[in-house]
């Protein structure tokens, strides 16, 4: 009863609040909605139901009362109630703050709702002040879908992987992230660390500390380039993947493989072991050098998703993280070439953006050194995107001066320190990103920056401006009435090496730096002189060459810097892997059995062994010595051959059964007992 009293006292209040407009009633009913609160606090929801649902029923009633009311008296009751309870010009403020009640509750709502936002947007900014290093501007805005080779060839023709689609940069944070694409159908789960496989650590873990290499081991870096160390000295952030037992011990017998060169003995260890990485890696190579592309991608993605399983939930570079990887710890040295090969291979396939985005994670693992020399490529896939944001990301990049080259000379224990644009494809590819940009945004200031870049291009590296010519089949020899380059080559000949720069360097090391220098341009002009091809650049390029001898009467006052010593840390780059393409065996050439190709691109650990280790002493097995059949040099394993004394536990386990009743017979890993 006095639950049914407090719902029709408020009904009352309400049609009263309606009828006549009193402000004086709302605190009376603020208070016994209060009360009702407070002394009905389970029954709270059911109540605000209850009470809905019967305000609206009230608000139906009382408008149908009072329409027949104002039919029959002529709405001359509603007019005395009007006058009698209100002042005049009360009426209307009462109407105008009925209407703008809803749009000031909307108001405040916003403002609210601004106010969140804001604080929200100030804590994100604050928290990723101190998280995210400098160099994460490598990584930043990179769309995770690009690294995934098999999305961007599934997509590569559809509209929705466009520049203006969002990127999905964190929407898989919520669960084990592949950011090289999930597993495929038949891949089961590689073994963790505890169960023989690979694992990861950092050097923050007393087991596995280790020195930090250089230039990161530096405590004091060049104030010049604005970098601070405090991200890359914290051993925690320093990562490593670690070799179990099982792991080192399959590894020495890839390697006696690898040695023999025997490629269908490689196929059976990878059917028999398909976990290996370094063995992964090497047949795909072999795959793509016999133009079998599919299987070799299926072998290369299966070696980053092994990869990927064994990382740390903390390795995320792409979340602004720093996460560090040493590329002279030879357990690292698989990971490094994986992500090259596929920035080598996704560029093959057309697939640009793969390789652009698995090319900035590279650099982002060792930003200072470089190790797979992946700068060599990065310019050329930025422009190659044909995009005004991969074109800013490149003049950023090198505006930064964050990137830097660094050699250190073992043998005089000289260090050099040098920009991007001391390489000659950054050079010029800056130039080129820049009169890009101008095109685009018609922009006087762009184009005198453009201009002058090229021009300092060119007095850097003249060399490389024929080369681009004879590569795009410029004609060299003839004049017209718009170009004169054979009298531009021959002035840029006349360039004369600057002597002063000579005197701190010695002349092996004047040697390697030509030579580098030359390797550098020679990859250059072979990935990127498509990209200078059209007319508007070619004559930007001859505009440019007259430019640069205008500014002085003769020639021999332009004084060219010769190439810098750290350019020496890209003598060791292979041409071959800088290629657009594979270098392919013929088909009746090619070694590989085909029946063995099946198993190795199955995923079955549960197989039967191809692979069989005699019974050879240990101590003969160390010194190489094996008398028994054996087709690799250092002994240790047999593909077939007559039957053993040792027993593969992966036989049908009933031949394991009657074969071990035999005395003279052991278990392959199990020691024999002691009599």
């Amino acid at each position: 009863v006095n639950l049914n009293s407090r719902i029709m006292s408020s009904r009352a209040i309400q049609r009263l609040r309606e009828e006549r407009g009193a402000k004086d009633i709302e605190p009376d009913l603020d208070e016994i909605e209060e009360e009702e609160y407070e002394t009905n606090d389970t029954m709270g929801a059911f109540l605000s139901m209850m009470d809905d649902s019967d305000t609206s029923e009230s608000e139906d009633e009382s408008q149908e009362s009072t329409q027949d009311e104002q039919d029959e008296n002529g709405g001359q009751v509603g007019a005395k109630l009007e006058v009698e309870t209100m002042a005049p010009g009360d009426l209307p403020a009462a109407t105008n703050d009925k209407k703008k009640e809803p749009q000031q509750q909307q108001e405040d709502l916003d403002a609210i709702l601004a106010e969140f936002e804001i604080h929200d947007e100030t804590n994100i900014d604050d928290d990723s002040k101190p998280s995210a290093p400098w160099f994460y501007s490598i990584v930043s805005n990179l769309d995770v879908r690009d690294l995934d080779i098999d999305f961007v060839l599934r997509t590569s023709l559809l509209s929705g992987t466009e520049e203006g689609s969002p990127p999905a940069t964190s929407s898989r944070r919520s669960r084990h992230t592949f950011l090289f694409g999930p597993a495929r159908e038949g891949w089961s789960r590689p073994p963790h660390y505890v169960g023989g496989g690979l694992g990861m650590s950092n050097y923050s873990d007393e087991s596995n500390a280790r020195s930090l290499p250089w230039p990161y081991s530096l405590e004091n870096q060049d104030e010049s380039l604005e970098v601070a160390t405090d991200h890359w000295q914290d051993p925690k952030h320093w990562f490593t993947f670690v070799h179990s037992d099982t792991y080192a011990k399959d590894l020495k017998d890839y390697e006696r493989i690898q040695n023999s060169g025997d490629v269908n003995a490689l196929a059976l260890f990878v059917a028999h072991h398909p976990y290996v990485v370094e063995a992964l890696l090497q047949l795909a190579m072999v795959l793509y050098r016999t133009n079998q592309s599919q299987e070799g991608l299926s072998l290369l993605r299966r070696s980053l998703w092994i990869l990927e399983c064994s990382s740390l939930p903390s390795f995320r570079p792409l979340e602004g993280a720093a996460c560090f990887m040493d590329f002279d710890q030879s357990e690292n040295a698989c990971y490094f070439l994986a992500l090259f090969r596929i920035v080598q291979i996704s560029g093959m396939q057309g697939c640009i953006r793969t390789s652009l985005a698995v090319s900035r994670f590279l650099l982002a693992l060792d930003p200072l050194r470089d190790p797979t020399g992946i700068l060599l490529l990065l310019d050329y896939f930025a422009l190659m995107s044909q995009s005004n944001k991969y074109d800013q990301f490149l003049v950023k990049l090198v505006e930064s001066k964050k990137i830097s080259l660094n050699y250190r000379d073992d043998s005089s224990g000289k260090e050099y320190r040098g920009e991007l644009t001391e390489l000659p494809n950054w050079a010029y590819s800056y130039a080129l990103a820049l009169y890009r940009l101008s095109q685009s945004a018609y922009d006087e200031d762009f184009s005198a920056k453009c201009d002058e870049a090229l021009q300092s291009a060119i007095q850097k590296f003249p060399a490389v401006v024929k080369q681009l010519l004879i590569k795009n089949e410029v004609n060299t020899t003839g004049r017209s009435m718009r170009t004169d380059w054979p009298t531009a080559l021959r002035r840029l000949r006349n360039y004369t090496r600057n002597p002063v720069d000579w005197n701190d360097y010695d002349p092996i090391t004047q040697h390697a730096a030509s030579q580098a220098n030359d390797l550098i341009t020679k990859i250059f002009v072979q990935r990127s002189h498509a990209l200078w091809s059209s007319d508007n650049i070619l004559m930007w390029l001859y505009k440019n060459c007259v430019g640069l001898f205008s500014k002085s009467e003769e020639v021999n006052d332009f004084l060219r810097p010769h190439p810098s010593p750290t350019l020496i840390r890209y003598a060791r780059c292979d041409p071959i892997d800088y290629e657009c393409r594979f270098q392919t065996l013929p088909q009746d050439a090619n070694p590989l059995d085909p029946g063995l190709l099946a198993p190795a691109l199955a995923v079955d650990p549960n197989r039967r062994r191809f692979l069989r280790r005699p019974d050879i002493p240990a101590e003969a097995m160390a010194q190489g010595e094996n008398d028994g059949p054996n087709i690799f040099q250092g002994g240790g394993l047999v593909i077939g051959g007559p039957p053993t004394n040792v027993i593969d536990p992966d036989d049908p386990l009933l031949e394991v059964l009657w074969r071990s009743m035999l005395p003279w017979n052991t278990v392959d890993g199990v020691p024999p007992p002691r009599r």
